[in-house]
């Protein structure tokens, strides 16, 4: 059961240097380097590219709903572009 809990908390720190990565490539570069951060970010990805997003990328959150937006079936996109 402990084995568990410091895995646990290894994750959200490994999760927290992520989020410190400056660049996307520069995460997944990371990623890359052994099986667990590897399956590490494969968990907590969308929490890692929001925090480097948000710090990297000029109006992330505007992106991201557009990019919502486009996966949203046709007729619900027409009626938000006529509203």
């Amino acid at each position: 059961m402990a084995a568990i809990e410091v895995l646990t908390g290894t994750s959200e720190v490994i999760v927290s240097i992520f989020g410190e990565c400056e660049t996307f490539r520069d995460a997944a570069a990371f990623s890359s380097t052994c099986k667990f951060l590897n399956s590490v970010w494969h968990v907590h990805s969308s929490s890692i590219l929001r925090s480097i997003g948000q710090t990297n990328v000029r109006a992330f959150e505007q992106a991201l709903m557009a990019v919502h937006i486009s996966l949203l079936p046709l007729p619900v996109v027409v009626v938000l572009t006529v509203l």
